[in-house]
């Protein structure tokens, strides 16, 4: 059910080589049906700007909309970690129809210290659960199995982490649970979770434009072809059928990343170091100190050996 992601592609390049529907993976959104992420390691930007991107043209099928249900128009787009699990209602961008939007990103690679210098976890959830571990996913799947554990039901509002678990099975909370869910929900508790930031992490900057797009004359000469092929329905004129139309490029502004590292402050050595420095400067300052007591006891002795002997010399 839902929108196929072979009806809504109409135009797919990376770099100017051509991607297909066969390239994009699905995986199910509680609050928007059916998404599609792309990602295979042949995909490699090696130019800056939107020519070594992705460039695609979406029809969006307006005409299966479900009437007096759907609020809006347009798509969803969400720019994350590779193999990493896509939240479109946290983390996503919403693209406006009859646009071609530019979304420019900049990679930003965090390392934090491990866990006696910071709060930071290592868990290896590709070995777990198959994909990348992120602060978001790991406080989802920890609610997620509270409310299964509290409630004695699975909430239909993470359906992405019930598909992840594989907890199909599990009885759905409806009716007299539904209390119990939305309370669990409000109480979102991320304490009670021993969720830790990644201690490495890839992020994406985005930076946004758009244009509009396509005019109506393009589009009429745009959908003609496209409608035969596909056998879609095309039946819409003028500002209607651009509203059909989303035009998307996805690229890095430049071929540069930022990297952030974290780093002791006040290492261990360093205080070692400190300390024996300290001593020896103390005990430099005390050797001092007995040579100067040393040499005024032997000035004494000379001074009263020598001047008694002079009092006692006849004249």
């Amino acid at each position: 059910m839902g929108h196929q992601i072979k009806d809504m592609l109409l135009e797919c390049s990376f770099a100017g080589g051509k991607c297909y529907p066969e390239n994009f993976t699905h995986f199910y959104s509680n609050n928007y049906g059916n998404c599609y992420t792309l990602q295979h390691e042949k995909f490699i930007s090696r130019t800056s700007g939107p020519s070594g991107g992705l460039e695609l043209v979406l029809h969006l099928e307006t005409e299966e909309y479900v009437p007096y249900f759907t609020t809006n128009n347009g798509i969803r787009v969400v720019v994350h970690e590779p193999n990493s699990l896509p939240f479109p209602d946290e983390n996503g961008l919403s693209v406006m129809p009859g646009t071609n939007t530019f979304i420019g990103i900049k990679q930003v690679n965090v390392t934090r210290l491990p866990t006696k210098y910071d709060n930071c976890s290592n868990d290896d959830y590709n070995q777990i659960y198959n994909f990348a571990y992120t602060l978001y996913t790991c406080q989802s799947i920890c609610e997620y199995n509270r409310i299964r554990d509290e409630c004695n039901c699975s909430s239909n509002a993470n359906r992405e982490i019930q598909n992840v678990l594989k907890t199909d099975n599990d009885t759905h909370c409806r009716n007299n649970k539904t209390d119990c869910v939305r309370t669990k929900h409000f109480e979102r508790d991320t304490s009670q979770c021993d969720c830790k930031n990644p201690c490495k992490e890839t992020l994406y900057q985005e930076v946004i434009s758009s244009t509009k797009w396509p005019t109506a004359e393009y589009a009429t000469v745009f959908s003609i072809p496209i409608c035969h092929v596909k056998n879609l329905t095309c039946g819409f004129a003028g500002e209607k059928l651009i509203q059909e139309f989303v035009k998307l490029n996805i690229f890095y502004q430049d071929l540069n990343h930022q990297v952030i590292v974290e780093k002791a402050d006040y290492e261990i050595y360093q205080l070692f170091s400190d300390i024996g420095g300290t001593l020896g400067l103390w005990i430099g300052i005390s050797v001092l100190g007995i040579f100067e007591v040393v040499h005024l006891i032997i000035r004494v002795a000379v001074f009263l050996i020598t001047g008694r002997c002079a009092q006692t010399k006849p004249k």
